[in-house]
């Protein structure tokens, strides 16, 4: 059974307040909206882009106008082709099975196209260092990427923390990621670190 995440503190968002202002609902109403806009994502998305639903039919669901009221407060967009995107995704939408299975497909994935970047970018004569380095870059994107970090921040938090520390950064990274692990929400935790310490 896959489960999403809702703040107990929704109710007093001025978004909440403006997204039923706008659709002249209640407070109420707009949190049950909220319920249904991100349990469809949870269910019909895997990266935050619903394929096959549009705003008309996210309103269907919820209230008219409801999608238009989301987009104002940046809580949805939309593709070029008009499909449904919910902006930071993992802030609403847990860790289902259905997501924790695909981190290690996507892992695979990382790994694979950071070693073609690799051997694309290794001088002819790579020296063993190097590759030890790299090979360690490579490991921690999987390990963010599977924590439910967005892509392209691993990636340039992994190259900051290695230009910076070197070799060392691995022992940096450690110490983050076992911090992280002990809060409530080790990715939330994460990304503040990352913010406050790289402004990523």
């Amino acid at each position: 059974m896959s489960w999403i995440k809702m703040r107990t503190n929704l109710r007093t968002d001025g978004r909440v307040r403006r997204i039923a202002r706008s659709c002249d609902i209640t407070k109420a109403e707009c949190i049950g909206h909220l319920f249904v806009f991100w349990s469809l994502a949870d269910e019909h998305s895997t990266d935050g882009v619903l394929k096959n639903w549009d705003k008309e039919s996210v309103d269907d669901e919820t209230c008219p106008g409801f999608f238009n009221a989301l987009a104002e407060v940046e809580w949805a967009d939309a593709t070029p082709g008009g499909e449904v995107v919910v902006p930071r995704f993992e802030d609403h939408n847990g860790r289902s099975a259905k997501k924790r299975a695909q981190g290690a497909s996507r892992a695979a994935s990382y790994r694979a196209r950071a070693q073609e970047v690799q051997d694309a970018a290794a001088p002819q004569a790579a020296p063993e260092p190097q590759e030890e380095a790299t090979g360690g870059k490579i490991e921690w994107y999987s390990r963010l990427d599977a924590m439910g970090l967005d892509k392209m921040q691993s990636i340039q938090l992994v190259k900051r923390v290695f230009d910076e520390h070197g070799q060392a950064g691995e022992e940096w990274l450690t110490r983050v990621v076992e911090t992280c692990n002990t809060k409530r929400s080790p990715i939330a935790y994460l990304r503040k670190i990352i913010k406050n310490q790289y402004g990523l």
